[in-house]
């Protein structure tokens, strides 16, 4: 009788540069040609201990760099005010 029994396999969050250049769209080649300017930019550094770069911060980073930016604490209290302003001035 076969083991059925579930392992969780979590997603990987760290990649290697392969994956780096692939996420990206480009060779390996070029990423290594130009991390200088990408680090200079943000783009999240190597982790020396993992071995790797977190996929989450490059997420990340390519949403800012893309103008895409998710809801902060502050913005949201910022909102939350506009909200209330708004809804004074109705009544």
């Amino acid at each position: 009788m076969t083991n059925s029994r579930f392992q969780f396999q979590p997603e990987p969050r760290l990649f290697n540069a392969s994956q780096v250049a692939s996420r990206l769209g480009k060779g390996e080649t070029w990423l290594y040609d130009h991390l200088a300017q990408l680090t200079a930019q943000g783009f999240p550094a190597k982790d020396p201990l993992l071995d790797g770069w977190d996929a989450m911060a490059i997420e990340r980073w390519w949403d800012k760099r893309s103008e895409i930016v998710e809801p902060d604490a502050a913005n949201d209290n910022a909102i939350d005010g506009l909200m209330e302003k708004w809804r004074n001035e109705e009544n």
